[in-house]
C-alpha cells in the first residue's frame, strides 16, 4: 500500500496540494465499507437463530482466512524498495506529500551516494530537480535512472519540460501526447494538453495548437484553464478581440486562476499593453507566488514593462534558489537581463554565459543572452519603467 501510495504522491507533487488530492482521488482504489449497523445487526441475529455452531465456526475460519491474505497482501504492497530503509522511505513518502523539495533533494543527494541507480530515488529527484527548473539535473536522473512503475510517467513528465526549454517543443509535445494515452485520466489530460499547446506555440505550430486547446476544451467545458488556452492561442493568430472574447468566457466559468492569470499576463505582454500585464502582478500574492509560472509570467511582464528593479525583488525573495544558484531558464533570462539594465554587468554576463552553455539550441534564450551583452556593452541602462524585451 505505502508502495502504490509513493507512486502517486510522487505524481501529485507536480500540481500542488489540492492536485495531489485529486489525483489521490482519482488512482484510489474504492474503499471497503462495512456495512450499516442495521444490516450487521440482522446478520447477528440470523446467525444465532438459525446457525449451527459448526457452521459459525467454519465461517469464522474462513473469514480469518481472507483476512489473513488482505494483510499479507498489504504487508507485500507496503515493503520498501530494494535499497532503502523503511524509515528512509517512509521519509521521502512524507517529504513528496508536503512538497518539501529542499529537504528531498538533499536526502537523496546523501542516499543516491549509496545506492547510484535507485530509480525510487531518482523519481523523487526527478519531481525536485523540476521544481526548481534544474533541467541539466532532470536530464542525469533520466538517463540514469532503471525502468521502474513510480518513475516512468515522471521521468517523462519532467524530460518534456527539458526538451521543451532546451529548443525541441516539437519533441516535447510528441512525448507528452504519448502520455495523454497512456496515462489517460481528465486531470492528467488536461494539464498534459495545457503544455501540448504551449509546445505546439514554442514550435510555430498554431493550428496544431488550437487544436490541442479545443480538446481540452471538449474534455471539460467548464475549466476557465481550457478556454485561457484557446484565448492564448486566439491571440497568437492575431485574433485579439476573440482572444478576450475567451477569457471573459473563462472568467464566467470561474473566478480567476492561475492558469488564468498567466494566459492573460502572456496576451497583454504579447500583443498589447505590457503595463496592463504588469499590473496583475503589482500585489503581492504570497500563494502564488510559490508556483513557477507565475514567478516566471511576474518576471516577464515586469521586465516588458521596465520595472526591471521590481524583477530584482523578486530576485532576492531566493524562493527559487537552490544551492545559492537560480536554475530555470526563464528566471535565469529575465533576471540577468534586469540586472543588465540595472548596471550589475559582472552577474550579468555570468547569467548569459549560464545560458549560452546550458541551452544553445533554444532560441529565445540566446536571444536573452545577446540582449544581456548588448546592453551590458553599451553601458546605458533606459530609466526605470521605460519598455524593455523579455
Amino acid at each position: 500500500m505505502i508502495n502504490w501510495m509513493f507512486a502517486l504522491l510522487l505524481l501529485g507533487t507536480l500540481h500542488g496540494p489540492s492536485e495531489t488530492t485529486a489525483a489521490l482521488a482519482a488512482d484510489a482504489p474504492p474503499k471497503s465499507a462495512r456495512p450499516p449497523k442495521k444490516a450487521r445487526g440482522k446478520r447477528r441475529l440470523r446467525r444465532k437463530s438459525g446457525t449451527s455452531g459448526k457452521a459459525a465456526k467454519a465461517g469464522k475460519a474462513g473469514k480469518a482466512g481472507k483476512v489473513g491474505k488482505a494483510r499479507r497482501r498489504t504487508s507485500q504492497n507496503a515493503a520498501p524498495q530494494p535499497g532503502m530503509l523503511p524509515a528512509e522511505f517512509a521519509e521521502l513518502n512524507r517529504m513528496l506529500g508536503r512538497q518539501e523539495y529542499r529537504a528531498l533533494l538533499a536526502r537523496t543527494r546523501s542516499n543516491l551516494a549509496a545506492d547510484p541507480l535507485n530509480p525510487h530515488l531518482h523519481a523523487a529527484r526527478t519531481v525536485g530537480c523540476r521544481h526548481y527548473g534544474d533541467l541539466p539535473c532532470v536530464d542525469q536522473s533520466y538517463e540514469e535512472s532503471l525502468p521502474s512503475p513510480s518513475l516512468d510517467f515522471l521521468r517523462e513528465l519532467a524530460r518534456a519540460d527539458a526538451l521543451h526549454h532546451q529548443g525541441h517543443p516539437r519533441q516535447a509535445a510528441d512525448l507528452r501526447r504519448a502520455m495523454v494515452v497512456d496515462h489517460a485520466k481528465p486531470l492528467r489530460e488536461e494539464r498534459l494538453l495545457g503544455k501540448i499547446v504551449l509546445d505546439l506555440e514554442q514550435a510555430g505550430d498554431l493550428e496544431g495548437a488550437w487544436d490541442a486547446a479545443w480538446e481540452a476544451v471538449a474534455l471539460d467545458p467548464d475549466s476557465p484553464n481550457a478556454w485561457a488556452l484557446v484565448a492564448r492561442i486566439e491571440a497568437a493568430s492575431g485574433s485579439i478581440e476573440s482572444a478576450e472574447s475567451y477569457l471573459w468566457t473563462a472568467d464566467r466559468v470561474r473566478s480567476s486562476t492561475l492558469s488564468m492569470t498567466v494566459a492573460t499576463a502572456d496576451i497583454h505582454r504579447k500583443y498589447g499593453d505590457p503595463f496592463v500585464a504588469s499590473t496583475l502582478f503589482l500585489q503581492p500574492n504570497p500563494r502564488r507566488q510559490k508556483q513557477l509560472s507565475y514567478a516566471i509570467a511576474r518576471n516577464q511582464s515586469l521586465l516588458a514593462a521596465g520595472l526591471y528593479g521590481e524583477v530584482l525583488d523578486i530576485f532576492h525573495v531566493r524562493i527559487w534558489f537552490l544551492g545559492d544558484e537560480l536554475w530555470h531558464p526563464d528566471l535565469l533570462r529575465t533576471v540577468g537581463q534586469a540586472l543588465a539594465l540595472d548596471g550589475q554587468s559582472e552577474q550579468a554576463l555570468a547569467y548569459a554565459m549560464r545560458l549560452e552553455d546550458t541551452y544553445p539550441d533554444n532560441p529565445r534564450v540566446q536571444a536573452s543572452v545577446r540582449t544581456i551583452r548588448q546592453t551590458v556593452t553599451a553601458g546605458t541602462a533606459p530609466a526605470q519603467g521605460q519598455r524593455s524585451t523579455p
